[in-house]
């Protein structure tokens, strides 16, 4: 789990999965208030990690899926998604320039 580069109190999977739905650029540590910001090498992890969602919806098109099964493989992709990226999370107290530029 993360730690906080302010305060160094690690963050609990629940806190790191809440803080992650921000679309700031920077996340509060819940203990101290203090900006937390992600690495560049965890933006891309995130990214990579995130990439096999877009392939659920053309996958259960070509295997014939119906809708419920769709919507249920898509549920689960996106909390398996959650769950994995919180692994990646990496913090740091000033922010770094973007990864693609």
């Amino acid at each position: 789990m993360p730690t906080c580069q302010n305060c160094l109190k690690e963050w609990s999977r629940i806190q790191t999965i809440k803080s992650s739905f921000t679309l700031d650029i920077g996340m509060k540590c819940p203990h101290c208030g203090h900006m937390q910001y992600l690495t560049k090498q965890a933006r891309k992890m995130t990214f990579f990690v995130t990439i096999p969602i877009f392939f659920i919806f053309p996958v259960t098109n070509i295997l014939n899926f119906s809708l419920i099964p769709t919507i249920i493989t898509f549920i689960a992709g996106v909390l398996s998604i959650l769950v994995i990226c919180t692994y990646f999370v990496e913090l740091s107290s000033e922010p770094e320039k973007r990864w693609f530029s």
